[in-house]
This record gives C-alpha cells, structure tokens and sequence, in this order.
C-alpha cells in the first residue's frame, strides 16, 4: 500500500463535494482522523478519514432514525438486518444505548483523482440504506 497524504485526499473529496453542489463545512481535525460534514437533499452526512489508514473512507448518515421502546427497537434491528442483508454497500447500524439509527457505507480509496462520481455512488449507497431500512421496516410492522 502506498503512502496517502490525508489533506490532499480530504482536498479532492472536497472539491468533489463542490462539483455536486452539496454545501459541506470545513474539516474538524479529530484525534484518530478527520471529519467533513456536507448536507444533500436527504440531511447530514459526515465524511470520514481514518488517521491510521487515510484510504478508508467512511460516508455516514448518522442518527436518522429515532427508537423510542423496546419493542421498536427489535423491528429495528430485524428491519436493519433485513436492508443491510439485500444490500450491495450500505450497513444499517442500531444502536440502543443512543436509541437512534444510522446508515453507512465504508471503501478504500487511495488516490487523490476526482471524487465527484464516486460521492455520487456512494451517497446513493447510503440512500439506498435509509430506503431499504424504511421499506423493512414497514414490512416487519405490518406482518404483526
């Protein structure tokens, strides 16, 4: 594996935000990476850069669904694990201690080229999973 410098990875993501047209905030350098914040159609979205291996990208969609009992909280883990099954790239996780739901997909990408289209794929991914999540989700409450 070759060596990535992060900002310049970061500065292509970026740029490739901007040719979509989607407003992103500056970077917040954190600990063990680096995190872009950019907002679509759909919400916010956070961007992230592993400082121990800069070409793992993570594109996630975090807290979009609120769970309020016990009992939502088990159609959610089936109605995750249901999307996350029949999908190609996204992971839908639960977490209970938060009660919330988010979506991700995760990659490498090790060079610094136009990211336009790959942001493109890849927040369709992501998309896809908040989707596919709702569409269980739905399912898994009606068979009751």
């Amino acid at each position: 594996m070759k060596t990535l410098n992060m900002e310049k990875l970061v500065q292509a993501y970026c740029e490739g935000l901007d040719a979509l047209g989607l407003k992103h905030e500056d970077k917040a350098e954190r600990e063990n990476g680096v995190v872009v914040r950019f907002t679509d159609g759909n919400g916010k979205f956070l961007l992230i850069f592993d400082k121990e291996d800069p070409g793992f990208v993570t594109v996630l969609f975090p807290n979009f669904y609120p769970i309020e009992t016990e009992e939502e909280y088990v159609n959610c883990v089936m109605a995750a694990t249901k999307a996350t099954g029949d999908l190609k790239s996204a992971k839908i996780m639960v977490d209970l201690e938060e009660k919330q739901v988010s979506v991700s997909t995760e990659y490498f990408d090790y060079s610094i080229e136009e990211k336009a289209q790959l942001l493109k794929r890849y927040i369709g991914a992501v998309e896809s999973g908040i989707h596919e999540f709702l569409k269980a989700l739905r399912t898994s409450g009606s068979s009751d």
